[in-house]
C-alpha cells in the first residue's frame, strides 16, 4: 500500500496551482472579463469532499490555499475584489454546494450587491486519488441563467 507523504502531497498541489495560474486558457485572461476596474464579489471556494473520509485538514486547507491564490492573481490582474455583501453570505450559509449549484441567484444577489461578476469556485473530492477544482465565474449584468453560464 502506497502512502502520500507531505511533500509528495506538496507537490501534487503546486502542480495543481501552477497549471491553474500558468494555463493559457486562465480566467483573467478571458474577453469576459478583460476590462479594468471590473468589480468581482469573490464567493469563498468551497469543499465538495464526498471520499469515504470527507473533510480533512489537510483538504481543507488546500481548498482555502486555492482560493487564496485564485484571488491573489485576480487583484495582481487589476480586478476589485469586492467583500460578499450579507444577502450572498446568507444564500451561501443555506447548505455546501447550494450557490455553486444555483449561480442565478448567486447573479442576482451578486447584481444588486453592485458586483459586476460573481467568482464561485469548489474543490469537488470524490475519492482519496482524485481532486477537481471548478470554477463558476457569473455575470451579474446580463441576467444568464444556469444554460448561458460562462464556466471556467
Amino acid at each position: 500500500m502506497t502512502t502520500i507523504t507531505k511533500s509528495s502531497a506538496k507537490l501534487q498541489l503546486g502542480l495543481i496551482l501552477y497549471c491553474l495560474v500558468m494555463s493559457p486558457f486562465s480566467f483573467a485572461d478571458t474577453p469576459l472579463i478583460k476590462a479594468k476596474s471590473v468589480k468581482i464579489m469573490a464567493v469563498e471556494f468551497e469543499l465538495r469532499d464526498v471520499s469515504p473520509l470527507p473533510n480533512v485538514v489537510q483538504e481543507i486547507e488546500r481548498t482555502r490555499l486555492v482560493d487564496a491564490v485564485i484571488k491573489k492573481k485576480l487583484a495582481e490582474s487589476g480586478y476589485v475584489i469586492m467583500p460578499v455583501c450579507d444577502e450572498l453570505k446568507k444564500a451561501f450559509a443555506q447548505g455546501n454546494g447550494y450557490l455553486y449549484d444555483r449561480p442565478e441567484i448567486a447573479g442576482k444577489l451578486g447584481g444588486e450587491c453592485g458586483a459586476d461578476y460573481v467568482y464561485m469556485g469548489q474543490t469537488w473530492k470524490p475519492s482519496f486519488l482524485f481532486v477537481f477544482p471548478q470554477i463558476q465565474i457569473v455575470d451579474t449584468r446580463k441576467n444568464l441563467t444556469r444554460e448561458q453560464l460562462v464556466v471556467v
